[in-house]
Formats: structure tokens, sequence, C-alpha cells
């Protein structure tokens, strides 16, 4: 099922882990369309009234309807309106009745199921559009626009994503409640015994939060949000976000971990809260609105998570005056011999962003529209709001924002009426660290004197209690790795090594409830039996894919 709206765009960005998709055989042809070359006069971009239909493929996000203020400004400076097709309920399968039927809007973004549209061919290269009509597009991107080539060097998609570190905030992490941390005097969290240990006798001494059963941990198993039980156990290990393997940095190698060790010793922990009632009885079975709803009551003392997907509840507290029951993340390893890398570079994904479809009523409009968006102007109209409204200018030409226009910030309702964010993710833009050439940082989040002035009296309690100035420096400082993020690399749709990943992922989310609601004494029958299944695919395939194709792309990428 799906419904029909006006222009909507979530709030955040970074995407979720997806192991399945495939990518490969895009379309080689260019469209009729997309035949410009950049000796050719460049006309200007009409202002006629015209609608773009777009389909929106990621659930949950917040819709903005047409009439806010930005969306008022940019239908009155170039006559663009935009229909949004929100998908509600399975993704793939929606995907697959519209590369089924051929019946494709003017924009695309299939989320993580992008990848579908560039094997149908319902994307157009992007190429030669961008070369006479993109300006701003090549301004903003600069060499990225070469990460983001597929194998038949064009480029289908524009991602939202880049090369950079959001130090305000923990991007991901085990989340726990600010009055767990201040019962227990700000400790040291390092690992997750004393984690989990931090949370049980909080909850054997709070049973209670408002009157409900107070929860130790939960997490989201909805769908593809499945990642947060495989993602946890090797960021323990000190892996970055790479999907089904672990590469190991000197020689690129990829090991697929989620039938190793670690993974079956970080169920196990779980299964021993699950006995000691602890664990979060809904888990397996809420949704993610439900998950959010659960998180904003304040019941539940920790979970790990990504920044982007638990950011609804964090917001929600945050404007209910909840400061007590705000998460704050944490870096936790196995031991001290594991040095943590949770706070990495975002990277240019090469996954999904947005494309031109094949259907498009006006491809060169689409990517001069695209192209106006970029523009600093709007730019800054998109990512601060407007002057002297929603942020304010100092006389070295510095962007602030009073006490007035963060509180205003705060509440969604004020965001949907203003368009705070409505042009954001996953539209293109520029890195949190870029700066404008006025020197201001492109988003508020970058800019280093808000960071310090958003924080409220209750962060600044928690930041002072340990030391630093950022939740970001609570984390590692670290770098990306040459290879970007792996989980965005596909095998073939069909292709051997995409059914065994297929299988390996059922096999995976249909043991890990076993093992994780296992009776006492029957956890290592499970694994075993788990285990020997796992062992009868053809695991070493995948893995030889991934090495393949990282050690290609790192070699692509010098």
């Amino acid at each position: 099922m799906k419904t029909r709206r006006i222009l909507g765009l979530v709030l955040t960005g970074v995407l979720a882990l997806s192991l399945l998709a495939g990518c490969s055989g895009k379309n080689n042809e260019t469209a009729n369309t997309n035949k410009a070359t950049s000796n050719e006069a460049v006309e200007e971009m009409s202002t006629e009234p015209v609608t773009f239909s777009m389909f929106y493929g990621m659930l949950n996000g917040t819709q903005f309807g047409w009439d806010n203020d930005q969306a008022k400004y940019v239908t009155e400076k170039t006559g663009v309106t935009i229909d949004m097709d929100y998908v509600v309920g399975d993704l793939p399968t929606k995907v697959g009745v519209m590369i089924a039927s051929g019946d494709y809007p003017d924009f695309i973004w299939g989320h993580d199921q992008h990848n579908k549209f560039i094997e149908a061919g319902a994307a157009i290269p992007l190429n030669d559009l961008i070369d006479k009509y993109g300006k701003n597009i090549k301004k903003v991107y600069g060499p990225l626009l070469n990460k983001i080539k597929s194998e038949d060097g064009n480029i289908y998609f524009l991602p939202p994503y880049r090369e950079d570190v959001d130090n305000s905030k923990a991007n991901r992490g085990f989340y726990v409640q600010r009055r767990v941390l201040e019962e227990a005097g700000y400790p040291e969290l390092t690992t997750l015994d004393e984690y989990f240990a931090l949370l049980s006798d909080y909850a054997k001494k709070h049973p209670e939060t408002e009157g409900k059963e107070t929860i130790a941990f939960s997490f989201i198993t909805d769908s593809w949000r499945f990642f947060t039980l495989t993602n946890a156990p090797s960021d323990l290990r000190g892996f970055t976000n790479d999907g089904f393997c672990q590469f190991d940095p000197a020689t690129l190698e990829g090991k697929a971990y989620t039938a190793n060790e670690d993974s079956k010793k970080y169920w196990e922990a779980l299964n021993k809260l699950y006995l000691e009632g602890l664990l979060d009885p809904e888990a397996f079975t809420m949704n993610y609105d439900q998950y959010i709803e659960k998180v904003t009551t304040g019941r539940v003392l920790g979970f790990y998570d990504q920044w982007w997907q638990m950011l609804p509840a964090q917001n929600s507290l945050a404007e209910q005056g909840k400061d007590e029951y705000v998460y704050v993340g944490m870096p936790l390893v196995w031991d001290d011999t594991v040095e943590e890398r949770y706070q990495t570079p975002g990277v240019p994904i090469t996954r999904d962003g947005i494309s031109i479809s094949v259907n498009c009523k006006d491809p060169v409009r689409a990517i001069q529209f695209i192209d106006w968006m970029l523009e600093e102007d709007q730019q800054k109209l998109f990512t601060w709001g407007e002057e002297g409204v929603d942020y304010t200018v100092n006389e070295e030409g510095r962007f602030y924002r009073t006490d007035e226009q963060r509180e205003k910030l705060k509440t969604e309702e004020y965001r949907l009426k203003r368009g705070i964010g409505a042009f954001s993710y996953p539209w293109p833009t520029n890195a949190n660290v870029a700066t404008y050439e006025d020197g201001n940082s492109w988003n508020p989040t970058g800019q280093p004197e808000e960071i310090t002035a958003g924080y409220t009296d209750a962060d600044k309690k928690v930041l002072e209690a340990y030391g630093v100035e950022t939740y970001g420096q609570m984390f590692n400082e670290t770098t990306g790795n040459p290879w970007g993020e792996a989980w965005d690399i596909k095998p073939e749709d069909g292709s051997d090594v995409q059914i065994t990943l297929a299988k390996a992922e059922e096999l995976t989310k249909t043991y890990v409830p076993k093992l994780i609601l296992a009776d006492a004494g029957k956890y290592q029958a499970i694994w075993d039996e788990y285990k020997a299944e796992y062992e009868k695919l053809d695991i070493a395939a995948v893995e030889e894919f991934f090495t393949t194709k990282v050690k290609e792309r790192v070699e692509a990428w010098k």
C-alpha cells in the first residue's frame, strides 16, 4: 500500500543497513534528453509552473505539506511543485510492482532498494546533464562524482551523503539515559559487561517509571532494522559498519561475522538479560513506530542504535523537557585490547540518491532544479532557515541562533510550518563540515559555536562530568576507510552470491530470536544448530565477492 501526498522529507541523514539487494548490469544507453555537451550554450531554467512526481522509498519520514514556507519559496522562484508518493508497507514489493509496470515518476528515490531501479534501467545517466547544467552540482560534489559512478561509468543518482563527522552527537553506539548515569556518578563505561551491569542495577532499584515497568534494554528488529542485533557485536570488536563482512584494513580481506564468537557472545548476553526479566519482551514484535513510542515514554534505560534512527524519540523527550530521560551514546568495546571506531566519517555512499527516471517529463528542467537547489543562497535557506527568523547574523558575519530561535526549532509543529528539513535528506547537499564562501558552516550542526550554544544545561552537566565539549568527543577521533563502507556493495540480483546472502540473512533472522529467548541451559544447543545450518551455505564465496569488490573500489578511488 502507499499514500500519495505532497513533499515530505526526513530530518536526518545516514542510511540503514541492507545486505541483500543486487547491483550490476546498468543501462549503458544514454537517454535522448541527456545528449548535451559542455560546449553548448546553457539555457536558463524555465519558471513556468510544473509539477514533478517523486517516489519516496523510506518509511517513517517526516512529511512536509507543500504549504510550508520553504516550499512556497521554491515554487515562487522555480515554478516547481513536488508531488510525493510515499511508500507504506513493504518497499521491495512496491519497487517490484513499479519495475514490472514501468510506471515511474519523474524523480526516484528507492532507499535501500534503489539499485533495483538502476538494474531495471529506470534511471537515466546524468553525466551529460551534469556536464552542461550542473555548475553547482560539480562545485558541491567535486571529486566525489568519480566515486559515485557505476561500473559502466555512468552517474545514475546524486547521493545526500558525505565524508564528514557530526561531533555534536554520537553517530551510533550503546545509549543510556542521563538519570542512570547521574545516579551512578557518571561512570566511565568501556565494556558491555559494565554497561549491562549499570542498567541492571538501576532497573532493579527503580522497577517502575511513571507508573509503568522499567525496561533495562530494548532493540528494534522491524524489517531491515534487524541490523541493530547484527551490527552491535561487530562494533564491540572495533570494526566499522561494512555490512555482511568485517574487513582487515591491512589486507582488505573480508570475513562474515554473523555466526562468529563475538555474535554468539553478544546474543548470549541478551539472553541472560531476558532470563533475568530485564529485556524488553516486545523487542521482536513491535514495529518502528511502537519502538519510538516506547523509548519516548522514558521506560527504556538503554539500547544500541544509530543516531538517525532513535532521533525522533530523543527530540520528543527534549520537547517535553524530560531531560533525565534523554540518551547519551557510549563507545563500548569487548575489552581493553579493542580500539573503538564508532565515530567514523560518513561516506559518499554509492547505494542510493535522487535519480531522474526514464519517464521524466523534462529531464533538463529536472537537473536544472537540482542544480538550483545547490546554490549557496538556497542551501542556506534549506539548512539554516530564513535569516532574521530562524537564525541571526552577528557583526562578524557569523550565523547563530538566539535562545528563542532554538526553542522554536525544537518543536515539530514549527519545523513543519517553516519547512526546516523539507529539502534536506534525501536531496543532494554538501558535507556537514563544509563551509559557505562567507566561512559559515553548511549546516548549523557544523558551526562550532552553535554546537556549544545548542546544548541545554542538562547536556552541559553530562559533558562537564566526562570532561568533553561535545558528545562526539566521548568517542575516538577516527578516520574513514579507503573503501568507504562496504554495506553499500551489492551482488547482482539473482546471482549465487545474492541468493546465499538472502539465505544467510533469513537464517540469522530465524535463529537469533530463538537464541535470545532461549530457556535456561538451552542456548548452546540452539547455537550449535544455527552454526551447523550456517556452515551449509557457501559463505566463502560471499566473502570472496566482497573482498574483490572492496579491493577494486580502493584501487578505483585512489
